[in-house]
């Protein structure tokens, strides 16, 4: 059995991890030549903007929607520190892509005690950056999402179509 790690949006979710002010706003990761969306936050997607959209367009359309120049240092700073965590819940951890990871659940589990292990997982919230505001624990939450299957490939799938 595996379950898959996915951040939601990585980029916009690095960016309020150093600017909390960002937190609830529409914001867009442009890409290395600030020409075409490359990430988007869920207030974006609200709004039917689709990834690799021209920036001009877009801006002009909606101006109040706040772009950030892509930092791929802090991404992979933050990914590194994400891959860390999730090898906390086990030994087998397979880095997908910078914002996903698989990962064995333990061997010997039933249905009640894989959902415990998920669930635990995504409740502890993942300490990326030092600047994130903090909760009740003293650990600063990061976005993500998991599923379980038992193939590495269905569970491709499953993410493609969530």
């Amino acid at each position: 059995m595996y379950a898959l790690v996915d951040v939601d949006c990585m980029y916009v979710s690095c960016e309020r991890a150093i600017d909390p002010g960002l937190e609830g706003k529409p914001v867009v990761v442009l890409s290395n030549n600030d020409s075409a969306i490359v990430s988007r936050s869920r207030e974006v997607k609200n709004l039917g903007i689709p990834t690799f959209e021209r920036w001009r367009s877009i801006h002009q359309q909606y101006p109040f929607i706040i772009p950030r120049s892509s930092n791929y240092e802090l991404y992979g700073d933050m990914s590194w520190r994400l891959m860390g965590i999730l090898a906390r819940y086990t030994p087998h951890l397979l880095p997908y892509s910078i914002d996903e990871a698989f990962l064995q659940v333990p061997a010997g589990l039933g249905v009640a005690e894989r959902r415990a292990w998920a669930t635990g997982m995504h409740d502890r919230p993942a300490r990326l950056s030092g600047d994130r505001p903090i909760d009740d624990t003293g650990e600063a939450r990061h976005p993500w999402g998991e599923n379980l299957t038992r193939t590495r490939r269905r569970l491709r799938l499953v993410r493609l179509h969530a």
